[in-house]
Formats: structure tokens, sequence, C-alpha cells
């Protein structure tokens, strides 16, 4: 479904929605005094709001086993992206090779948080390449690891929280407080699956053709800030051999090789064979697995 219709414009993408349900009321919740308070209740009260609504489309969809499916697997499919990732990548990729980097520079902004305003061609791989990497387990292993357990509510309240922190999760003046909830909640959400897509990324990559030791993503991740963020960026950056940086924050991997187009084109097919091997060897045998499990205790019947 995804590689065939891909994502639906913002209009009408849920998780688009969601981040402008969650703008309307953010004066409101900004005005607590307690600012980490405010910003906890937000987070705690939208997001109930988003599940409920998702469960009860879903129970009205149970009028029809059929139904039931089709709407349960759109919905779920809203809530990891796969061809988006090299939607965005690729005109990035496509600008840089025509020379033109001021246009790759803006494009390059739409996807990272950093200033891109003066970033050379290498600098704009490396960012791709990043986004990547950390957009495999913002989009991928971090939803779809709480789907066997949770099913499609499990699935957005990480991709929920994951845009709350996408919005308010900065340490800037401004949020540090108020989206202090968003961003520990974003990391313990995504603490197991950034490990997991660091794993699967290495074995893609090895099917692939690269020889490197996924001990050494052990040392790589401990090199940036953000706790899980290192684990798929070191990973990627080890088996590609070449050196990912944010200047001015981290250097991960141990070559001295600057990224170029072509390892970004790598990076992208990594991230398709990733998310292939995730999906067969832990989403699909996890959820037959924990079907079994709840019908031994509680038969389904239809």
């Amino acid at each position: 479904m995804d590689q065939i219709f891909g994502e639906p414009g913002n209009r009408y993408h849920p998780v688009a929605f969601i981040g402008k349900a969650i703008e309307r009321p953010d004066p409101f919740f900004r005005g607590i005094k307690n600012a980490k308070l405010g910003g906890m209740v937000m987070v705690l009260s939208l997001t109930a709001l988003f599940i409920i609504l998702i469960l009860v489309v879903q129970y009205i969809s149970t009028i029809y086993i059929f139904l039931y499916i089709v709407v349960s697997a759109i919905m779920l499919k809203f809530s990891f992206s796969l061809r988006s990732m090299k939607d965005h990548v690729i005109p990035v990729i496509e600008s840089i090779e025509k020379g033109h980097l001021d246009e790759a520079r803006q494009k390059t902004s739409m996807i990272v948080r950093r200033d891109t305003s003066a970033l050379d061609s290498d600098l704009l791989c490396s960012a791709a390449i990043e986004t990547i990497a950390e957009g495999f387990v913002d989009g991928v292993t971090g939803p779809l690891f709480y789907y066997p357990f949770l099913g499609v509510a499990g699935s957005f309240i990480q991709r929920i929280i994951n845009t709350f922190d996408s919005m308010v999760g900065y340490r800037d003046q401004r949020n540090l407080k108020f989206g202090w909830f968003a961003a520990r909640s974003d990391t313990v959400l995504n603490f197991i699956p950034a490990r997991l897509g660091a794993l699967f990324i290495w074995v893609a990559s090895r099917m692939r053709g690269h020889r490197t030791h996924f001990s050494a993503v052990f040392s790589e991740a401990s090199k940036t800030e953000s706790r899980n963020g290192g684990w798929p960026m070191g990973s990627m950056a080890l088996s590609l051999g070449v050196k990912l940086e944010k200047k001015g924050h981290y250097t991960l991997g141990n070559a001295s090789r600057t990224p170029k187009t072509n390892d970004v084109r790598e990076a992208l097919s990594i991230y398709l064979l990733a998310f292939w091997l995730y999906t067969l060897i832990y989403v699909i045998p996890i959820s037959f697995l924990v079907f079994i499990l709840i019908n031994s205790f509680f038969p389904f019947s239809f």
C-alpha cells in the first residue's frame, strides 16, 4: 500500500492533522504557571484524546470484519512512513548532483532541524543520511515496535509522542521546560526501537555487501547528545564507511571519507531492506505470537 500510493497530502494525513491539532491549544497549556506541568498535561490529554478517536473509529468498523481489517490496515499504514523518506531525500540528491546547492540547502532544511544555509555538498549528504537513519526509528521501528502488543493504537501512541517531540522537544528558552515531558517520553518510547533500528540497519547493510562489526556501534552511539539518535546514525555511518558530521555537535563513523550522493542512495536502499527485514523478522512473528497467547486466554469468535 505504501509503495503504491505513498503518503497522502498533509491535508489528509492523520499525523499532519495531529500536528495542527497540537498547535491550536498550545497557548492554553503554555499559560499554566508551571511550564513542565503544562507540557505534561498537554501531551497526556491530547494523546488520550487522539487514541480515543482511533479506538472509536476501529470499534465502529467492527460491524463488518472485512471493514475492520481494511480500516485497521489503512490506519496502521498512516502510523509509519516508508516511501515518504525517498520522496523527501531524492530531491536533495538531485539538486546536489545538478550543482544547485542553494536549492539543496532549502530542501534539506525541510527534513532537518539544523541551519543549512552554509552547508557544502558533503555536509548536505551527511544531513540526508542522518535523516534516513533517524527516520528509520521514528517512522518504522518505533511505531511498528508497539503494534504487536497494543495494535494500531500502540503504533499511534509512539507517533503522536514523536510528533510532540518534534514540535516542542527543543532545548531553547521557549521549550526547555515546556517540552521536557514530550522529549523524555519520546526518549523512553524509542529506547528499544532505536537499538533495534541500529541492528536492522547493520543486518541490511551486511546483506548488501558492507562489512562492519556491530560492536563498533556501541561507541558511536555515545557520541550524540541524544540517547537514541546515535544508534541508527552510528550504525549507518559504519555501514557506509563514511563520516557523518553535524558541525559543533558530533562526528560519527570511524572513516575519514565524507559522504557523496551515491552514499545517500545506498542509505535509502539499506533503509528499505531493513524495513522488510524488520517486518518479516519482528513485526509479523511477534504479532502472531501475541495473537496466539491472547486467543488462548480469550478465544476470538467472529
